[in-house]
């Protein structure tokens, strides 16, 4: 199954997204769409990865683990 979280607003907004995102990731009390998330203490691979065109920019930030 897949869930996400989506939001629309300023940089400001976005930073304080990201910022609560990382204490509950840190607490291990992640949840997206009401799902517990369930991230492994150790052996998480986590990428930053930044695009950009004339038409529109991304930054993603991605953790992967296996089970």
């Amino acid at each position: 199954m897949k869930w996400q979280e989506e939001g629309y607003g300023s940089r400001q907004q976005a930073a304080d997204t990201l910022s609560d995102l990382a204490r509950r990731l840190a607490e291990g009390s992640l949840t997206v769409e009401g799902q517990e998330v369930r991230v492994p203490e150790d052996g998480l691979e986590y990428k930053i990865k930044y695009s950009d065109d004339q038409a529109e920019g991304e930054l993603s930030f991605k953790v992967t683990w296996t089970q």
